[in-house]
């Protein structure tokens, strides 16, 4: 729904479910690259459009103050600054190689959102590498649940969602289980949904 902006995404921070959300896309694009043009960023900052978010990350990796980033954009200096951790963490992670990896600094992209494939790119490694590496150090997702009776009362059908943290709500049953894949298409008939 590139018209409204709108994508689904859970996470426990807002960086986590920013970068789920951006993932969700399914554009195939990542959120920096090597192929921005720099003396773009400017227009592309200025001006709302598809591609703002990888300029705005890639301004903020440049080194683009928050004040500057506001001035230009128009945006909230709360997100701005959220997306600034976000471009902190790629700069960090890429001062690193696979092996030299801290395990801390995984844990905390992981639960920033981080896919394994982003991770991939900025460690130029595959993502099947860093899969390894995650399940090497014990680093995998866990379950939380969606309340979705806003603690008025017990739920009996909640919704999960994956995190990196450490408990793990999910209550596993031998009922039969239904997966919510998060994503509709229309056919060419009108009013009809897949």
């Amino acid at each position: 729904m590139k018209s409204v902006g709108e994508v689904m995404a859970i996470g426990r921070t807002f960086k986590e479910a920013f970068l789920k959300a951006l993932r969700s896309l399914e554009t195939g694009k990542v959120l920096t690259s090597d192929n921005i043009d720099k003396s773009l960023i400017r227009q592309k900052l200025i001006t709302p459009n598809a591609e703002r978010i990888p300029y705005l990350l890639q301004a903020l990796i440049d080194g683009s103050t928050i004040q500057e980033l506001v001035d230009l954009t128009r945006i909230d200096p709360w997100f701005l600054h959220e997306m600034k951790e976000i471009a902190d963490t790629i700069h960090e992670i890429s001062a690193f190689t696979l092996e030299t990896l801290p395990k801390e600094l995984l844990r905390e992209a992981k639960r920033s959102g981080f896919s394994d494939t982003r991770l991939a790119r900025i460690l130029r490694v595959t993502p099947a590498q860093i899969s390894a590496l995650r399940l090497k150090e014990g680093i995998v997702p866990v379950y939380k649940r969606v309340d979705t009776c806003a603690a008025e009362f017990e739920s009996h059908t909640p919704y999960l969602y994956s995190t990196y943290e450490d408990e793990d709500e999910a209550e596993p049953t031998n009922q039969k289980k239904v997966m919510i894949l998060g994503k509709w298409a229309e056919s060419n008939r009108p009013g009809h949904r897949i």
